[in-house]
């Protein structure tokens, strides 16, 4: 994935509202990660883990 922002959802799935957008580069922290999904505490919501290489 190339994007510059990604998805932050409100649960774990694809089908789970968009919360927040995440640009590439920004801070965050991570609470927990699995299932394919990365838990951040700031901004609170989820981010499919696959796609961290592509937002660092």
């Amino acid at each position: 994935m190339n994007a510059d922002l990604e998805n932050c959802r409100a649960a774990p799935n694809t089908g789970a509202p968009v919360v927040t957008k995440l640009a590439k580069g920004q801070n965050v922290s991570v609470k927990e990660g699995g299932g394919g999904w990365s838990h951040l505490a700031t901004p609170p919501c989820w981010v499919a883990s696959r796609f961290w290489p592509s937002m660092l």
